[in-house]
């Protein structure tokens, strides 16, 4: 499709050969994105999952607290078609607790109050092209929503829909909701209907009255009216299973019909019947969730358990014992649906196991019967550190970049594709690289990591572009850690967390390590060369020295009375204008109030405007011009969100900044890089790294250049020949002051679907 439209455009282009549209203005700066920057799965937990048609072929169709999934901004819920995500009209401007198929809608519920723009409180329709409310919704959370024998049900915390009295069980007469049989006397969880043997709609969830009819936590409607379950249960039913008819339900309980009964059990027959424990139960934790797969039921929550068997948070019951499922998944389990053949699984967990290897698959899995299995590629985990070699974007962290072999704690950003570097380090999994340099033709990495490619290599490693090599033995000790990297006079300076043979800072003279003076007392964090000496910031102190010092070829020296705060710290430099950064934690520095950031002339600590309100832990010039991250979010009000830029006088926000921790700022290919925790830059998803460039290109201001763009792009190169739109300003990607054929190649090459 791509090629084919190219190819039609610079068909006519070549016609009218040399039409231009002169452009004006500036194209403003903003985060960017692209190729190399999709998210593996969603960006938050799965509440609910569930399988419908909207037309275009089955499809499960995701919905929780995520507003990322793949490379998509989605809000809330998404669709999963078995290869990529995609958004759903807008999305919703909060939660979704539950989704129900209702032939050709689907019916979505939970926290929010709008659903693509139009006003839906709490649930919602959606027709596979639009949004649509249903009546006047509900008063609070809905947590729960079915359709059976053709209506729709809906439960939860709420307790009035409009002006309508309804105690937290609803039904939809098609036009407006109406109470159950008197409703319930509290939260509903889940409901489901069976028509196999009996026709029942059944409640569960923390009550213990219907209509005033003792239930405990679990009841049936039937013939109009509440119906208990024997006794129920004595704690709260999450989930309700249902398998041929068979009923089965998980929870926090440990009674049912009177006997023990420990988190999951089975409803042996209809009226009349008693709750049987199924096989040896789930002895601690919750279930939260039950589906039926492959002929038998499964249970997923909270649990490290089934009967005797360990499980991590799923299992298999085959009506007398429990299976795990490979290794299961490592934090809860919120949602289960069965398609094509697989299970898939959603809930707060980022991996899956396997019995041979772990599988990323953060909040959203899938188990083919008898192994779970990747879904999509990018980037799993966090980046820490950051740096540019021989023309190419180097990252560092404790990261996996699925779909790319052996890219694991660091990588390589050739502008189109990530890369490894040989086989990685064993950086990943509470392991990491957190320091990088580029250092005549060869990259340096340093973190918590044993081996680099096939090389031993204790926390330090080279890239020499075809193997690693490692620096001696290393920098060891008791959890010790490569922090920070600089060359000062030709040599490598380490600094960080180790004691051996060095303790926090050492240099290597190119066959061994040696000492760096001996006042450094505790952790270095950052290392920098200003005015010709070495910068060492950290945890350290002596007397009449905190955080910060310089070394002069022999000895350390204190910068005036450095920076200072409780139990403080130095964790980024950089110089700036003839001047010395510091970022960290501290709030003085030099005896003056310095707010987590501060200015070193040479002389005397100065403050940075009011500072910032939470640790600065990278810094970076870019442009000319000097930016900080960290984890502080505002100040005065003014919401920072991790990331900030310094205009001379005081601090200012870089376009709403991001949703979660900057680790690591450079400059490269003409665009600042951020590396962190992060999710989203701006409006726009980010996997871990994020882009602040001009949106050339992008001339709907998405940050995407992307199929929005043609028409526009379109529209200006063959618009009229005076001044361009305001929107044609971006559109000048060569910056020559014209839209032409030139500026048509380069979107093109922009260009992702």
């Amino acid at each position: 499709m791509r090629s084919n439209r190219i190819s039609a455009v610079y068909s006519s282009a070549v016609t009218l050969l040399l039409a231009t549209t002169t452009a004006v203005g500036q194209c403003e700066e903003r985060w960017l994105h692209g190729p190399g920057q999709e998210l593996l799965e969603t960006n938050n937990e799965i509440y609910a999952l569930e399988v419908w048609d909207d037309g275009t072929g089955e499809a499960i169709y995701a919905g929780g607290t995520f507003k990322v999934a793949g490379d998509k901004m989605v809000n809330y819920i998404a669709k999963w078609d078995g290869e990529k995500w995609h958004e759903l009209g807008g999305g919703l401007n909060s939660g979704v607790m539950d989704i129900c198929a209702m032939g050709s809608d689907l019916i979505v519920a939970g926290n929010f109050t709008m659903a693509g723009g139009v006003p839906c409180t709490r649930i919602a329709r959606w027709d596979g092209t639009s949004w649509h409310p249903l009546g006047d919704g509900f008063n609070s959370s809905v947590k729960a929503v079915t359709y059976w024998n053709g209506t729709l049900y809906a439960g939860g915390y709420f307790t009035s829909s409009g002006s309508t009295p309804i105690d937290h069980i609803a039904r939809w007469t098609g036009t407006e909701w109406e109470e159950l049989g008197g409703g319930v006397d509290g939260v509903v969880y889940d409901i489901e209907g069976t028509d196999v043997s009996w026709p029942w709609l059944v409640v569960a969830g923390d009550f213990t009255t219907a209509n005033g009819l003792t239930v405990n936590h679990v009841a049936y409607w039937l013939d109009d009216s509440w119906h208990a379950m024997d006794t129920g249960m004595d704690r709260t039913v999450w989930a309700i299973g249902n398998k041929y008819g068979s009923i089965h339900v998980g929870g926090s309980f440990t009674e049912a019909s009177g006997k023990s009964v420990l988190k999951a059990a089975i409803w042996s027959g209809g009226p009349g019947g008693e709750w049987l424990q199924m096989g040896f139960g789930i002895p601690t934790g919750t279930v939260t969730c039950m589906t039926s797969y492959n002929g038998y039921m499964h249970a997923g929550g909270a649990f490290g358990n089934a009967g005797e068997v360990v499980v991590r948070n799923i299992a298999r019951w085959e009506s007398g014992p429990w299976y795990a499922l490979g290794l299961g998944v490592n934090d809860d389990v919120r949602a289960m649906v069965e398609f094509n053949g697989s299970l898939y699984v959603g809930g707060r967990f980022s991996d899956a196991g396997n019995s041979s290897h772990m599988v990323p698959s953060p909040y959203f899995a899938r188990w083919d019967g008898s192994e779970w299995q990747e879904l999509g590629t990018g980037i799993y985990r966090y980046i820490y550190s950051l740096a540019v070699h021989n023309d190419e974007l180097i990252a560092g962290g404790d990261f996996t970049m699925v779909g790319v072999p052996g890219a694991d704690g660091i990588a390589r950003w050739n502008k189109k594709t990530w890369q490894s570097l040989g086989t990685g380090l064993n950086a990943y999994s509470n392991q990491y690289a957190s320091a990088l340099l580029s250092h005549n033709g060869d990259v340096i990495a340093g973190g918590i990591f044993t081996t680099a490619g096939d090389v031993t290599a204790n926390n330090i490693a080279r890239w020499d572009g075809t193997d690693w090599h490692n620096y001696g033995t290393g920098l060891t000790g008791s959890g010790a850690v490569v922090r920070a990297l600089t060359i000062y006079n030709g040599d490598l300076i380490a600094g960080g967390s180790f004691y051996i043979p060095e303790d926090y800072i050492a240099r290597w003279d190119g066959s061994q390590w040696q000492p760096v003076g001996t006042d450094i007392n505790a952790d270095v964090y950052a290392l920098t060369v200003y005015n010709g000496d070495l910068i060492a910031g950290g945890a350290f102190g002596w007397f009449g020295c905190s955080y910060i010092a310089r070394w002069d070829g022999s000895d350390w020296q204190k910068l005036a009375q450095g920076v200072s705060a409780a139990n403080g710290y130095v964790a980024a430099l950089t110089e700036f204008e003839g001047d010395l950064i510091a970022g960290g934690y501290f709030t003085y520095a030099g005896g003056q109030p310095a707010a987590y950031v501060a200015r070193w002339d040479g002389t005397s600590w100065y403050p940075m405007g009011d500072g910032l309100n939470y640790v600065v832990t990278s810094l970076a010039v870019h442009d000319g011009r000097l930016f900080a991250g960290g984890t502080f979010e505002y100040i005065g009000g003014t919401y920072y969100n991790r990331i900030a830029e310094w205009d001379g006088s005081a601090w200012q926000t870089v376009d709403n900044g991001m949703n979660d921790d900057v680790h690591a700022l450079v400059s490269y290919d003409g665009e600042l890089i951020a590396g962190g925790n992060f999710t989203i830059s701006g409006s726009v998803p980010a996997s871990r790294w994020a882009r602040l460039g001009k949106g050339w290109g992008d001339l709907s201001g998405d940050g995407h250049v992307d199929l929005d763009d043609w028409p526009l792009m379109d529209g200006c190169l063959w618009g009229p020949g005076t001044a361009a739109a305001p929107s044609c300003i971006c559109a000048d990607i060569d910056e020559d002051g014209d839209v032409d054929l030139n500026d048509f190649a380069m979107f093109s090459e922009r260009y992702w679907p």
